[in-house]
């Protein structure tokens, strides 16, 4: 497969922020000490978010080689794996969480500009205040992504340029809150 340019920059950014964020706790886990189940609950969640990731890449793999239909089935499952992500987050207890302020100043620099500007983008409001929020904001974000895969899915235009900025945002806010969650 020939990579196109916007390959390179999804590959990119997962080559450089993923080694530095998986000691933080990997992708999208929470904690609470008094709730263990919780991280439990997140890991599940945030496996299926992974997968469907997977999938994504597997789709523009198929769509680089030609294979519509196989893209089309491609995005169909990680679209499927995503709401289940999402469901799965819906039933993480994070009632304890809700109280947790995120320490942003303890975020490197251009991780909290990143999920700044994400949120006023993708969510036109200010950072959520507790982990609580930021892992349901999360959730939401998991949401979209799955509804943009499956208009995605029904058509056969390129996902990529368009389609990284999206998954480059989703997979740092995924990064991003497990190092929040854990400072």
């Amino acid at each position: 497969m020939r990579l196109k340019a916007s390959h390179v920059v999804v590959a990119s950014w997962i080559a450089v922020a993923a080694p530095s964020c998986a000691t933080a706790g990997e992708f999208a886990n929470i904690i609470d000490p008094q709730n263990p189940r919780t991280e439990q609950a997140s890991r599940q969640a945030s496996a299926r978010a992974l997968q469907s990731i997977q999938k994504i890449f597997e789709a523009l793999e198929k769509s680089e080689l030609g294979q519509l239909a196989a893209r089309r089935e491609t995005l169909d499952v990680a679209v499927s794996l995503l709401s289940t992500a999402s469901q799965q987050m819906q039933e993480v207890d994070i009632k304890n969480l809700e109280v947790v302020p995120v320490n942003y100043a303890a975020l490197q620099p251009t991780e909290r500009i990143s999920l700044q500007r994400y949120f006023e983008v993708a969510f036109r409001r200010e950072l959520p205040k507790s982990i609580g929020e930021l892992y349901s904001a999360f959730r939401e974000s998991t949401n979209r992504l799955a509804a943009r895969l499956s208009e995605a899915s029904k058509s056969n235009a390129p996902l990529l340029p368009s389609f990284d900025a999206e998954l480059t945002a989703y997979l740092s806010f995924g990064f991003t809150l497990s190092k929040a969650a854990r400072l």
